[in-house]
């Protein structure tokens, strides 16, 4: 068996220097990172080559016989360079020849040895018990029916209050993910409002997303005022015929980052075009939507606040993009409208 164990390689006055600018420039490019736009790398990569590149050098001076001592303990920002070059830097439970090193003038890198021979030390108590194996979940119908029941069920286990449930709609197309929505956001399943933690594939977690919370009302109410919006621009343009615009700009919305940050935004700018659309009275908006399914949470989810608040100032009707039927309104099928 092989153990994971940490080494201190205490380095030459060359090496220090060189260890030292490497940690300088690690430094700016992890301040720089901080600042830039979700989705860009460029400083990413290259801290974590600086990092490397210190490591390399404890490793081939720990190769040619440099002072090291072995201990447990981690460094206290692990979001830093891997160089020990004061008391401060020192990690709690390192063996105390770093400490005398560091206060000797010296320099210190600390590597991960992954493959250390030895045995788990028993006396440090039982070990983890093995998680049960999950019961596999099989749908009855075909792929699309698949989906519709996995997302009740995701929904349905959410309103039971059972740990871990929530929203998981990557990947749900949006006819589904709209529609099952809409279902469990109606008031017809108990008694208090749920809500829903909404989980994507990539780890993000997004805003919850309130269930059984309004009364909702199977037609639309008649308004003077109606609105005819694409959900995203430059995704299906043969509907620029029948629309007055496009709700979010593709620009802003598909931009490479966590999907419960693109959530976020569509929540966000859907709150303010609504306010603005509601401002001068009710409004019906027939919504011809796309599929991307962190836009469809976020807007609804700034839907369902709205009408939580002033019910009888919105109504949203979707419609669905019908493959082969060109660029009229036929070629679009209505939902059932969010209206309370």
């Amino acid at each position: 068996m092989t153990l994971e164990g940490r080494c201190f390689v205490r380095l030459r006055a060359d090496e220090k220097a060189e260890a030292e600018e490497l940690g300088r420039q690690a430094d700016q490019a992890l301040a720089r990172s901080k600042k830039g736009l979700p989705g860009e790398r460029d400083d990413v990569v290259r801290y974590e080559v600086l990092c490397a590149g210190i490591e390399r050098l404890a490793a081939r001076a720990r190769l040619d016989g440099a002072k090291t001592a072995m201990g447990a303990g981690a460094r206290p920002n692990e979001a830093s360079p891997p160089l020990i070059a004061s008391p401060e830097d020192v990690p709690v439970g390192a063996p105390d020849a770093v400490s005398s090193w560091v206060e000797g003038g010296g320099a210190v890198v600390e590597l991960s040895l992954p493959f250390l021979p030895g045995f788990p030390d028993e006396t440090k108590g039982e070990p983890r018990p093995v998680a049960p194996v999950a019961e596999p979940w099989k749908a009855e119908g075909p792929k699309r029916q698949a989906q519709v029941e996995r997302l009740e069920t995701q929904l349905s286990a959410t309103l039971a209050g059972e740990p871990g449930a929530g929203i998981r709609p990557s990947g749900v197309p949006n006819t589904i993910l709209t529609k099952t929505l809409r279902e469990y956001v109606d008031a017809t399943h108990g008694d208090d409002p749920v809500n829903a933690p909404v989980l994507y594939r990539d780890g993000s977690k997004g805003e919850a997303f309130p269930l059984n919370c309004l009364r909702l009302r199977d037609d639309a109410p008649e308004s003077p005022r109606v609105r005819r919006f694409v959900l995203l621009s430059i995704r299906h343009m043969d509907a620029d015929v029948v629309v007055d615009g496009a709700w979010l700009r593709n620009t802003l919305i598909s931009l490479p980052r966590p999907a419960a940050l693109t959530d976020a935004v569509a929540t966000e700018q859907s709150k303010l075009q609504l306010d603005r659309l509601c401002r001068e009275g009710p409004v019906r908006i027939h919504l011809y939507q796309t599929g991307l399914d962190s836009a469809i949470v976020g807007l609804y989810r700034a839907v369902v606040h709205r009408l939580m608040r002033e019910p009888k100032s919105l109504s949203v009707v979707p419609y669905f993009f019908r493959e082969g039927r060109g660029g009229s309104r036929d070629a679009y099928e209505p939902g059932k409208p969010w209206a309370a």
